[in-house]
């Protein structure tokens, strides 16, 4: 199976357009830890997890915005608890800081 940095180092020698989430901190109860990484492309697939769910889902969103803007890098905090209580609608009651980098086309 092809791990993340294979398919980083195939994405850019093709000069595809794509983010890498990657989970930066955690605290408490979180679905991945330090280090999980995801790929998101321009079309919105995904390869690799940084938890699924919710989270995943907030990252996906964030990377293909930045994708879309034209922005480098992006940081994302999120709160692993219901929406009630101020989170994003998942159970673990953790906190987790994403990275998101954007590789651009290149001319």
């Amino acid at each position: 199976m092809i791990n993340v940095f294979k398919k980083i180092e195939k994405l850019l020698e093709e000069n595809k357009e794509f983010a890498v989430a990657t989970v930066i901190r955690t605290e408490g109860s979180s679905p991945r830890k330090t280090g999980a990484k995801m790929i998101v492309h321009e079309n919105g697939e995904t390869f690799g997890t940084i938890g699924g769910g919710c989270a995943e889902r907030a990252a996906k969103d964030v990377a293909l915005l930045t994708l879309e803007e034209g922005k480098r890098a992006e940081k994302l905090e999120l709160k692993l608890e219901e929406e009630a209580d101020g989170g994003i609608g998942m159970k673990c009651g953790g906190k987790m800081e994403i990275f998101i980098e954007a590789f651009q086309k290149k001319c």
